[in-house]
């Protein structure tokens, strides 16, 4: 699929000129996707990339049939966090300089205590990593 694609885009580093990238992406089962994308490759240290992950309160989607209810999009978060661990503990994001959470601000979406202390382990072996923003309801 398309996000699979950017992932596998952007770690393969297809554009050598490629300098800044900047991701503003939804929790929900897109997030896996581009994980599995950016997971075929490797961000190199060169490429500036800060990512942005909002909580999906359901109302950005235009067809009713295939909104998530809140459980759901718990489940997403989840399953997206740790898909992203992964992708940042294996040094997949080499370039991650910022990271940001929003997830407090549409409805407190709260990922489980150790997805919440999982991120945080894997955010310690972002080795230029220069900045976190949080906007999150752990415990």
């Amino acid at each position: 699929d398309g996000c699979v694609a950017l992932g596998e885009f952007l770690s393969t580093h297809q554009v050598p000129c490629l300098e800044i990238v900047r991701l503003d992406w939804f929790s929900n089962p897109s997030l896996c996707s581009l994980c599995e994308g950016l997971s075929r490759g490797r961000v190199p240290p060169e490429v500036s990339m800060d990512l942005r992950l909002d909580a999906d309160d359901g109302k950005f989607v235009f067809f009713p049939e295939i909104r998530r209810s809140r459980s759901e999009r718990e489940k997403d978060l989840e399953v997206g966090m740790t898909r992203l661990n992964d992708v940042i503990r294996a040094d997949k994001l080499a370039g991650l300089r910022k990271v940001g959470l929003a997830l407090g601000e549409l409805g407190y979406l709260q990922p489980p205590q150790a997805v919440g202390v999982a991120f945080g382990e894997a955010l310690a072996h972002a080795e230029f990593l220069e900045e976190v923003e949080m906007n999150c309801p752990f415990d």
